[in-house]
């Protein structure tokens, strides 16, 4: 990775880098060609390209060689990016794994804008409510969160009270049928 920083500004292009890489360290050739894909793509400003490598290379299987924190950047950034669902499901995986190595306020937040972004209220309602009790807990601005526990709040009762509104009318319609 320092390799391929500092030969960055000399236009060293991706797959040079990640042949090299690739040769001096075969055994960890596959993180380290994640993080110079990245890197490069980054710094090039090419979207898709940094979205691709990371949906690419943050699978089940690889997901445990990263830290809490980095998990939950990767999740985060999906939030703010992805609007494909099974990217967005991806990248609930990525928030839980997060949690699982260490659950703070930050990936709990995470996860339940992820739930919430994916439909999944309840489990919006649910994260949140845990990352509220662990924001205050540790002194964080927990309003976000707040917000988003507000708007889970609201779309149960606007299920509800559609459900309501069409059994409703389901009763009205069928007293004039029959």
């Amino acid at each position: 990775y320092n390799y391929f920083q500092s030969d960055y500004k000399k236009k060293l292009d991706l797959p040079a880098a990640q042949k090299h890489i690739s040769a001096v360290y075969p055994e960890e050739r596959g993180i380290l060609s994640f993080y110079l894909a990245t890197f490069y793509h980054k710094k090039n400003k090419e979207t898709e390209q940094y979205n691709q490598a990371l949906t690419e290379y943050l699978t089940p299987e690889n997901v445990d060689k990263f830290d809490s924190q980095e998990l939950n950047s990767f999740a985060w950034y999906a939030y703010e990016s992805f609007d494909d669902p099974a990217k967005i499901i991806q990248a609930i995986s990525w928030a839980q794994a997060s949690v699982n190595k260490l659950s703070q306020y930050a990936n709990n937040d995470t996860l339940a804008w992820l739930y919430f972004k994916a439909g999944d209220k309840e489990n919006a309602r649910i994260t949140a409510e845990k990352a509220i009790a662990l924001g205050k807990a540790t002194g964080n601005d927990t309003s976000s969160t707040e917000e988003l526990l507000t708007k889970s709040y609201l779309s149960v009762l606007l299920i509800i009270f559609f459900n309501l509104a069409l059994s409703v009318i389901f009763i009205i319609c069928s007293n004039f049928l029959f």
